[in-house]
């Protein structure tokens, strides 16, 4: 469309809380060459006269969000395509039952021929179903977006199960997140993931961008542990193996994390807010059967429990997970922390377990004097030969 006789816009910043069509689009841009961020909801129809349009170029664009609903890879690429632009942040969020939009070879080749000086990328793919007949098919491959091109730009891909969907995503892996709370703006910089914490360069172990892929299971969707479990994770491992998982907000019990864990065995680390043994029943045989198969061939090397209960749950997670290393524990609920060593210690050596590096424990009341009796104790009993204390 010619702007020759159009007094064209002077619009820098635009928003656009409704659904465009490509057409719309095209016309909208033509009259705002000065654009600098853009918002804006894409109805991904349909449309041959795509290809004919002329290209437009925003050399002033450098932020773009979009969030497309019901959308075709296709016709997507040739829209991104025909806009030149030195676009350096970019958020696409996608509503679709078109799995190969979130084909990582696709938007590598995307990024590479059409947005060269790119920084930060986030794309999320929201996968809504009612039953396993109702998933596409991934043909993609497992385990694309940890190619040496997500690497390099510290680009990582998380999953989470919510409900009936399933939420796929690729952020940065450093990125800064603005709060606006009563007109102040408060600026929270996230460098590490939880499983990537340690109190001693000793024993810090950087998780490796390619075995990076973390998985989120909200509590409430575990109210049917069966779907999630024979459904959601079976199907999102056809998508990319994952490492890491966190089940924040509430108690799981401790048969569904059992075939949570046998569902993901290369599992490295663990968050859960805290685990419930016996409620709301004991373990049933086909649990105590995978229980048995899988203490001895998980690979979980660190566990993070924002809340432990009792003893009884230490000793448990002692014997499930023998591998581990690294144990963190926000809050013991009152219990004694010299009984909580002393449990722990007492496996380690019982076991002859040498893998136990680091226990984290936080105690609001910790102080030099509970220090003395603690390294009184291990002495006295004879407990460990070989720590340090870690403040």
């Amino acid at each position: 469309m010619s702007t020759d006789n159009k007094q064209q816009s002077t619009i820098e910043y635009l928003s656009i809380g409704h659904f465009c069509t490509f057409k719309e689009l095209f016309i909208l841009f033509s009259d705002t060459p000065e654009l600098r961020r853009l918002k804006f909801l894409l109805m991904n129809e349909f449309d041959r006269s795509i290809q004919t349009m002329l290209p437009i170029t925003l050399s002033n664009l450098t932020y773009m969000s979009i969030e497309i609903f019901d959308a075709k890879f296709n016709c997507f690429e040739i829209f991104v395509r025909k806009i030149y632009s030195k676009l350096k942040f970019l958020r696409i969020i996608i509503s679709s039952h078109d799995i190969d939009l979130f084909n990582a070879s696709r938007w590598e080749q995307l990024i590479l021929q059409s947005f060269t000086e790119l920084e930060q990328f986030y794309l999320r793919y929201y996968e809504i179903t009612d039953s396993q007949s109702q998933f596409p098919i991934y043909y993609g491959g497992q385990n694309q977006f940890i190619s040496s091109f997500w690497i390099e730009r510290q680009w990582i891909f998380q999953v989470k199960i919510d409900g009936k969907s399933i939420h796929y995503s690729v952020h940065p892996y450093r990125y800064i997140k603005k709060i606006f709370l009563n007109e102040i703006v408060y600026v929270v910089s996230f460098r590490k993931r939880w499983y990537e914490y340690t109190q001693d360069k000793i024993f810090d172990s950087f998780v490796e961008h390619s075995k990076s892929t973390q998985l989120i299971v909200p509590s409430t969707s575990l109210d049917d542990p069966r779907k999630v479990t024979t459904v959601h994770i079976r199907f999102i491992l056809t998508v990319a193996q994952i490492y890491h998982l966190k089940i924040p907000e509430k108690a799981i019990f401790i048969g569904v994390l059992i075939v949570l864990m046998n569902l993901l065995p290369e599992l490295n680390t663990l968050k859960i807010h805290s685990s419930k043994l016996h409620e709301p029943r004991k373990l049933n045989d086909e649990e105590l059967r995978i229980f048995c198969s899988i203490k001895c061939t998980n690979k979980i090397t660190k566990l993070y429990l924002e809340k432990i209960i009792n003893l009884e749950e230490f000793s448990y997670f002692l014997i499930l997970l023998p591998y581990m290393i690294y144990l963190k524990v926000d809050y013991i609920n009152h219990m004694d922390i010299y009984s909580v060593l002393r449990n722990i210690v007492e496996n380690i050596n019982y076991d002859c377990n040498n893998y136990r590096r680091l226990l984290c424990f936080h105690v609001p009341t910790a102080d030099d004097e509970m220090i003395k009796k603690l390294d009184k104790m291990i002495n006295d009993e004879k407990l460990s030969f070989d720590y340090i204390y870690l403040k």
